[in-house]
């Protein structure tokens, strides 16, 4: 039997109807991984339907958004069925706000690195290493600057980080990558658009099999 629970909710009805509330499927995968009770780290959270799939799994949650939307959602349905969340408002892009989280087992970044400019990009990726604990595991899911697909052909390009500039197997060359692919996305649709459309996007799944951590020091990008 599967002991990662099913997920139905809704939080924020205008995110779900962006980003739908089911879980990420590469967050279901790498769930089956790991021992009940780890520590995870969900970076930008969103409408937090990562955070309450693991939750329901039995793993220790601290989703943290920008959002007080999400944070204060989260927070009420945490008391309604008392999960194991800790919700914490935090700016990625600000180090300062970044140290007061701790270490954890498992860092998971779902559609995040995509809106960050390369300084602080570099920032949160050396943040990320250096916070995980020996024998954890960072899971990235992002998407690049590659022109979208349209179904009937079309494709439009969105102002985002490059691929190259992501780089994610030249950052992560001392973790062992236990899995890492580029390649379309499924069909989707967010908001009013009549037409789905799909990403490039890139994933990882890597483990710390460093024996000592990076320091990390909080100083501002330039």
């Amino acid at each position: 039997m599967e002991r990662v629970k099913s997920l139905t909710f809704s939080l924020n009805p205008i995110e779900d109807k962006i980003y739908g509330n089911d879980a990420n499927e590469l967050v279901k995968k790498v769930a089956k991984m790991f021992k009940p009770g780890c520590s995870i780290l969900d970076l930008g959270c969103g409408n937090g339907k990562d955070s309450i799939y693991l939750a329901r799994s039995d793993f220790d949650v601290t989703p943290v958004s920008i959002s007080n939307k999400s944070i204060e959602d989260l927070e009420e349905l945490t008391k309604k069925e008392k999960l194991k969340i800790k919700p914490i408002k935090v700016d990625v892009k600000k180090p300062d706000e970044l140290s007061i989280l701790g270490n954890y087992d498992v860092i998971i970044s779902m559609n995040l690195l995509q809106l960050l400019y390369k300084d602080y990009l570099d920032h949160l990726i050396h943040w990320m290493k250096s916070h995980t604990n020996p024998d954890g595991y960072n899971v990235i899911k992002t998407f690049t600057d590659i022109e979208c697909k349209k179904e009937d052909g079309a494709s439009y390009k969105i102002p985002i980080i490059k691929g190259s500039e992501l780089n994610l197997t030249g950052r992560y060359w001392d973790w062992f990558r236990e899995q890492y692919h580029e390649g379309w996305g499924n069909w989707e649709s967010h908001k009013e658009e009549k037409e789905n459309h799909r990403h490039y996007l890139i994933s990882l799944i890597a483990k710390n099999k460093r024996p000592l951590q990076l320091e990390y020091s909080p100083s501002k990008p330039k």
